[in-house]
């Protein structure tokens, strides 16, 4: 039966009860909108303010995030510079340290020595969980990139031969088939700190745990798929050049436990640019019988850079661990800038064999007899009775995770290497007036 027509047209009541149902579900929709996207914006902006959740044991703790606040123009007005200082200091307070190290970072100095944070740089290396571990493709041999739930990255070298072992150099250029040792790479660094050469990025030892730290924590099929097994114990071909990451090569746990080095990477903005060391074993045919001091002095790379003088310090800092292994070494810029420093990576080759000592390493300071009179000075502060070299090294070293880091033999052989140092210099300083052998600047 068909409806009337007066039926079918709604009365102003009728149209009035619609349109406040409308009114109300359009008012509800926005509502609801509105309430997630505050609950958003609140949430992102939680996430900004804690940052990273860190646990301390078996306690949570949040990090706030503060990293992008602009802290210049302090003296504005007071009440802004004292917000300022007081955020300044909080981020130094609760921030993870490689926060504070990334924003002092320099190119001229890769840490400062005296930072209140850079203790605190080493033991957050050494604890913070690991998010992510996986093969770092850089170089010939074998390494992790570290990833923490801080947001910090890390190069690993992980442990590939005993402590006893010792490297036999039979010939010039068998260094070549050395396994790079995780604690050269940890000493290396307490060296750099004890010269205050300040070029070995911040490094430390830690034993991680190898299924929980980077089976359990990987991606990389060339870890997930290099799994095996060698006298019971757990192990990886890992990926690298096969002389070192072959099935005659591995790296294995010892139980469930590998020991590594943790050494700070550097900051994504600096640029690292490779340029080969004048001294190199790769020209050494050269250099061993003829004088390039000149040639290097007119290098157009070294003049521009004053490059000069930093490889003395090399050559000290090589001969003292018997590295054969400085290829090249690394200019280190930000883009645009007109700082360009140096910085002194893969120091892995060092601290091989404390019975060989080697006075081609010191080619640089015999050939130019030109060097730093800080450097001198410090040389000659180390080879005091009580002050020396391996006092100070064996109690830098003690305070690593992985102490012992160097066999007791290590120990005298450093003071013998400087003992040769500063015989050198001294005879250069014999040869030459002070005044041509001294200098600040190249």
């Amino acid at each position: 039966m068909a409806v009337p027509l007066s039926q079918r047209i709604p009365s102003p009541l009728r149209m009035c009860g619609l349109r406040r149902f409308r009114r109300k579900a359009f008012v509800f929709v926005i509502t609801v909108i509105t309430y997630s996207l505050v609950t958003f914006a609140f949430e992102k902006f939680q996430l900004y303010r804690t940052g990273y959740s860190l646990m301390v044991g078996d306690k949570p703790v949040n990090l706030p995030a503060v990293r992008d606040i602009t802290l210049n123009d302090s003296t504005v007005n007071p009440v802004k510079g004292s917000l300022i200082e007081e955020v300044t200091s909080w981020k130094k307070e609760v921030l993870p340290a490689w926060h504070q190290y990334s924003s002092d970072f320099s190119v001229m100095e890769l840490y400062h020595p005296n930072s209140s944070y850079l203790s605190r740089l080493l033991h957050e290396l050494a604890v913070v969980e690991i998010r992510n571990t996986s093969i770092y493709r850089r170089g010939s041999q074998f390494k992790f990139l570290i990833e923490f739930v801080d947001g910090n990255k890390a190069v690993s070298k992980p442990m590939r031969s005993e402590r006893e072992f010792y490297f036999h150099y039979r010939r010039w250029g068998s260094y070549l088939s050395d396994m790079e040792r995780h604690t050269a790479e940890i000493a290396a660094y307490h060296l750099d700190r004890i010269f205050d050469f300040r070029k070995v990025p911040p490094c430390i030892g830690r034993v991680l745990n190898f299924t929980g730290d980077i089976i359990q924590k990987t991606n990389d099929s060339d870890i997930l798929n290099t799994q095996r097994t060698k006298d019971g114990q757990k192990c990886i071909i890992g990926g690298c050049r096969k002389d070192f990451c072959s099935e005659k090569r591995l790296t294995c746990a010892k139980g469930e436990f590998l020991e590594v080095s943790l050494c700070q990477k550097i900051p994504e903005s600096i640029k690292v640019k490779q340029v080969p060391y004048p001294w190199s074993p790769d020209t050494q045919k050269t250099w061993n019988h003829t004088n390039i001091c000149k040639n290097v002095t007119e290098d157009e790379v070294v003049r521009k850079n004053d490059l000069f003088l930093y490889f003395m310090e090399i050559a000290v800092f090589d001969h003292l661990m018997l590295n054969y292994d400085r290829h090249h070494f690394k200019t280190i810029y930000v883009n645009r800038a007109k700082e360009i420093g140096f910085a002194l990576f893969d120091n892995g080759k060092g601290f091989g064999n404390p019975y060989k000592d080697d006075i081609s390493l010191l080619a640089p300071i015999t050939q130019c007899c030109r060097f730093r009179r800080s450097l001198y000075q410090k040389v000659l502060t180390l080879t005091s009775e009580d002050n020396k070299l391996s006092s100070r090294m064996r109690a830098s070293l003690s305070r690593d995770p992985l102490d012992p880091v160097l066999t007791d033999a290590f120990y005298p052989a450093l003071d013998r290497r400087l003992a040769q140092v500063l015989s050198e210099m001294n005879k250069c300083l014999e040869k030459f007036e002070e005044s041509k052998v001294f200098s600040e600047k190249w």
